[in-house]
């Protein structure tokens, strides 16, 4: 089982906040050492003094796949959940500047949280998926996706061959929440109107 984060898949760019879609998406490809799921605790590590929280949707794959076409994507998946990519701010913009492999600022030993799943045909029509940690909140959803989950899907597998139980995070939201201990950080999936509809993580941030 692995997981494969996609990042440049938002309308909005995370600097100039204008729209981003000529940017392609790009993969990050993340080992399951890097996940735990809801209900564990998130240790802030030494190695970075700014830590930040982007979530995505995340779609499980169910079974095995490559060069799936965009049409076919829609059996790949059958279930959906919110995902938070952890990362290091400062060990990343070290890395940036220098053009190196951003690894060591996302993959990391329990950098990747991975909420309860929800059978696709349980989605309402509209939903979007709300996390909070303190007073910072951010709520994603398809719409703000450049390409669609289907599309995702189809792209990752030009490269990539998807085998079941694998995760894929669609899109990383453009901005992150600072974390910082003690904290909770939660996520729900939440309808059109903003009202909850079922929780979907909940980890203390020590």
């Amino acid at each position: 089982m692995k997981a494969i984060a996609v990042v440049n898949n938002h309308r909005l760019s995370p600097d100039s906040k204008t729209e981003s879609s000529h940017i392609s998406p790009s993969l990050i490809d993340i080992p399951d050492s890097c996940l735990i799921r809801s209900g564990k605790p998130f240790f802030i590590p030494e190695f970075d003094s700014d830590f930040r929280a982007y979530p995505s949707i995340a779609v499980r794959i169910n079974r095995l796949g490559k060069c799936i076409a965009p049409v076919f994507a829609p059996r790949y998946w059958g279930e959906l959940t919110g995902a938070v990519s952890i990362r290091g701010e400062q060990t990343l913009g070290r890395l940036r500047a220098n053009g190196l492999p951003w690894s060591e600022a996302l993959v990391f030993d329990r950098s990747l949280i991975v909420g309860d799943l929800v059978g696709k045909d349980s989605l309402p029509e509209q939903f979007s998926l709300l996390t909070v940690c303190g007073d910072k909140t951010i709520s994603i959803s398809e719409i703000d996706l450049a390409e669609s989950i289907d599309m995702t899907i189809s792209r990752v597998s030009r490269h990539n061959t998807v085998r079941q139980g694998d995760f894929i995070l669609v899109g990383l939201a453009p901005e992150g929440i600072p974390l910082s201990a003690p904290s909770r950080l939660t996520m729900s999936l939440v309808d059109k109107e903003g009202k909850e509809i079922m929780p979907l993580l909940s980890n203390n941030i020590r």
